[in-house]
């Protein structure tokens, strides 16, 4: 072989890796930017890639001392967690150009006044390797100050006023028989509201699993669970999934109660949640 011709050979196949490597697999991760001590948030693990990579991938994320997480929605992974490390594999990806992955991150008591996720996800494409580091997420914790019945309503005072007639939040619910549960849907409507808080009550006879906040803090008393966006950079929209498995075979459809509340001409106004 001639030289020329070698590099011309050489010039293709590193062509052809770069290629490949250029639709490759890109990650991001979607949380809240709050996290109370001793308390949950949601996590999505956003992956976008080409339509037809089905490879194998794993992705890795050292979890800060003390958290422990868990997984919600596992599109066909597998997840572990070992010590601090986080991993969460897929021997084949799913076909399609996103997947997701949601689990709940908790929090010690003391985590300190913030902290940082980020993570690598490593991926075969043919007969090449990828790897791509995500962006860190800064994460703030804080303790409340107001510690008597009042610091709800202390919060929802902060909100500014607004007029009901531009918020809305409807409910969808659903039966998914192969998994013998109901997956809840909450879909919020906002205009000028830039925080707001959303509370369900759940029936009795269900245990409660969240799929997804909607960028929104967490916070489960017994059997109330309670949606805080307290950040002002938010979307006019804001969607909230949750499971509602039936902890004994009747499969009766759930009855459901939801308050949206604001603040109207310093009074606090409670909208109910539409739909059940």
């Amino acid at each position: 072989m001639s030289e020329k011709k070698f590099i011309v050979l050489l010039l293709f196949s590193f062509s052809l890796h770069l290629n490949i490597l250029a639709q490759g697999i890109y990650g991001n991760i979607l949380c809240p930017e709050v996290c109370l001590p001793g308390r949950s948030i949601a996590v999505t693990l956003e992956i976008t890639k080409p339509y037809d990579l089905q490879s194998y991938a794993t992705f890795k994320q050292e979890l800060p001392p003390g958290f422990s997480a868990h997984a919600s929605n596992t599109t066909d992974a597998t997840f572990v967690q070992e010590g601090n490390l986080l991993k969460i594999s897929w021997i084949k990806l799913p076909q399609g150009e996103r997947v997701s992955f949601t689990y709940t991150l908790k929090a010690p008591a003391n985590p300190g006044k913030y902290f940082r996720i980020g993570g690598t996800i490593v991926y075969t494409s043919g007969s090449n390797r990828g790897v791509f580091t995500l962006k860190k997420k800064r994460i703030s914790t804080f303790k409340p100050t107001a510690q008597s019945n009042n610091e709800t309503t202390n919060y929802l005072l902060s909100i500014p006023a607004v007029s009901p007639k531009k918020v809305n939040c409807k409910r969808s619910i659903r039966f998914n028989a192969a998994r013998k549960m109901y997956e809840c849907k909450l879909h919020l409507t906002k205009k000028e509201i830039t925080r707001y808080h959303l509370c369900e009550k759940i029936p009795a006879g269900f245990s409660l699993l969240i799929m997804d906040s909607g960028g929104a803090e967490i916070i489960e008393d017994k059997r109330l669970v309670q949606f805080l966006w307290s950040e002002y950079k938010l979307q006019k929209t804001a969607t909230v999934r949750y499971r509602l498995i039936p902890q004994k075979t009747s499969f009766a459809r759930p009855v459901i109660y939801g308050k949206l509340s604001l603040l109207k001409n310093n009074q606090i106004v409670n909208l109910n949640v539409v739909g059940n």
